[in-house]
């Protein structure tokens, strides 16, 4: 996953959202050819649709999502025997990748944040997302701002999911997320595979393969970015030497620690730690 990939599925930008439409379009709607200005995300709830994105020509439908960025030519019409329906959203990102970022090159050209068009079918908390920030976007209330913005992002998230992960469950496998809050909450006692097979009710062989399918690592290695994860933040507050750190993250050898850290983290605990703070 490229940088801006990883800062933008961590939150790490401010959504401006410009416009948002909940489309029924009519016979005559057309989106003249034109460069786009903002980011689009747009997802057909009915009928079809076909799209030029950057000379492309996209034949979409419902459960399309279809996505440009800044600097894309695009033009579309609906068909008049078909008339399309969607929800649309423009908006600018500020700070992912040092300013809103959007392509990443690579060795092959360059690569989308999303595809262009991607098929991922009508999910009904998607479109329940949709319909809220919708409702809340338009809405008159006090802090109408931030709730429009939690809906947008819980929108991003599962675009994210059914894009980048293919996941079309809303929660992924309840057993595996489990483990996980487990481990976040006790992350510094000896955690084992037996241990959460026991939890989870399943046997170890198989808790672990569900495991590596569902995040990508395995149990152990999970187990080790949380708890050096947790380690810098308590080295980050400037409180903790890296010794108090390792022991309070379930470490007792310090060595061992600071061989683990720079494998997951790549620098030193030590780089961590304020100037004003422990040595």
């Amino acid at each position: 996953m490229t940088g801006t990939r990883a800062a933008l599925l961590d939150g790490a930008f401010i959504p401006r959202i410009n416009y948002l439409v909940f489309r029924r379009s009519t016979p005559a709607w057309r989106i003249k050819e034109h460069i786009v200005a903002d980011y689009n995300l747009t997802l057909i709830t009915k009928g079809r649709a076909r799209y030029q994105i950057n000379g492309e020509t996209h034949e979409v439908g419902a459960g399309d999502f279809i996505h440009t960025a800044q600097g894309d030519r695009c033009s579309a019409r609906t068909y008049p025997e078909d008339l399309m329906q969607c929800f649309s959203i423009n908006f600018s990102a500020e700070g992912a990748d040092g300013g809103g970022a959007h392509r990443q090159p690579q060795d092959n050209g360059t690569t989308y944040l999303f595809p262009p068009v991607s098929q991922i079918g009508l999910h009904r908390d998607l479109v329940n997302y949709f319909h809220e920030l919708n409702y809340q976007w338009f809405s008159r209330d006090p802090g109408r701002g931030i709730r429009s913005r939690a809906f947008f992002f819980l929108i991003f998230h599962r675009l994210c999911e059914l894009t980048w992960f293919r996941d079309g469950t809303a929660t992924g496998d309840s057993r595996v997320k489990k483990i996980c809050r487990y481990a976040a909450r006790h992350y510094a006692k000896k955690i084992t595979a037996a241990s959460m097979a026991r939890l989870t009710g399943l046997n170890p062989v198989y808790l672990g393969a569900l495991f590596k399918k569902e995040t990508g690592i395995t149990f152990k290695r999970y187990c080790i970015e949380t708890r050096v994860r947790s380690a810098e933040n308590l080295l980050r507050s400037g409180e903790f030497s890296v010794g108090e750190a390792a022991e309070l993250c379930g470490y007792t050898d310090v060595f061992y620690f600071y061989k683990q850290f720079k494998s997951v983290l790549g620098f030193a605990p030590s780089s961590c730690i304020p100037k004003s703070g422990k040595a």
